[in-house]
């Protein structure tokens, strides 16, 4: 079975501006680790990049696979969000946030 990939991104330009914002915002918001020591920071960058640059899946993988998997991971979930195959990318972020807040 072959599994064609769509290489432009779903999203409207619109919805890739309006997404970019609210992802800038969380960045400041958030602890700079996670508890096992991953980089948010790092991972809440791969995202916008993802997302600014409209990257493709091969580019995601050229960037972030000989990196930090955290961020490879992040990154994929900004390219799902691009493809209209996942949530907002703010929502993870937001629910950290809203969590280290009620502890």
């Amino acid at each position: 079975m072959i599994i064609t990939v769509p290489k432009q991104p779903c999203r409207s330009k619109q919805e890739i501006v309006n997404g970019l914002p609210d992802l800038r915002t969380l960045r400041n918001k958030i602890p700079r680790t996670t508890a096992f020591d991953d980089d948010n920071s790092q991972a809440i960058r791969a995202e916008i990049h993802v997302i600014g640059a409209e990257l493709t899946m091969e580019q995601v993988f050229d960037k972030y696979e000989d990196g930090e998997q955290y961020a490879l991971s992040s990154a994929l979930n900004a390219l799902g969000w691009l493809r209209d195959d996942a949530a907002p990318t703010s929502e993870g972020w937001t629910e950290m946030i809203a969590k280290l807040a009620a502890a």
